[in-house]
């Protein structure tokens, strides 16, 4: 009869150490789940930065020349396309290894890039700042008018 008691003694535990367990077991579950999601989403993002995407981009306010008075103006796409590939994911094109490459549309004055979504923000950042350069060279070129006293 002392060994019945003691073996039924050996499977007691307190509430609080079987409410430990229990929480540590919810706990080691609950943050596998949660430590996937996090891990599958990131590699959700990774992919979605990794997928390359082809964009038409108007560049003919930035490739032919800005004086007015040239008869058949001659558009200059190799220096776009110099600065776009040596300054935007130098890495990313296709003469350097890459996956990006771009394509020169002359009829429309355009330039089909086909690059990373993150690639193509950088693109259109520069294009801009092309802009706003080209903007300023016109205005202090004579592109501001003259008040009459």
């Amino acid at each position: 009869m002392n060994d019945a008691a003691s073996s039924n003694q050996h499977w007691r535990f307190s509430i609080a150490a079987l409410l430990f367990v229990t929480l540590c077991v919810a706990g080691a579950l609950t943050g596998y789940r949660l430590g996937w999601q996090a891990g599958y989403a990131g590699g959700q993002n990774k992919k979605k930065s990794e997928a390359l995407l082809t964009k038409v981009y108007d560049v003919k306010d930035i490739v032919l020349p800005a004086d007015p008075g040239a008869a058949a103006p001659t558009p200059d796409f190799d220096s776009l396309i110099d600065t776009l590939t040596s300054t935007v994911a130098i890495e990313s094109w296709v003469d350097v290894g890459g996956p990006g490459n771009l394509k020169v549309m002359p009829g429309s004055l355009s330039l089909v890039i086909h690059q990373t979504g993150e690639v193509h923000e950088q693109i259109q950042d520069v294009l801009e700042q092309l802009r706003a350069a080209q903007m300023r060279a016109h205005r202090g070129a004579g592109g501001q008018t003259k008040v009459a006293e």
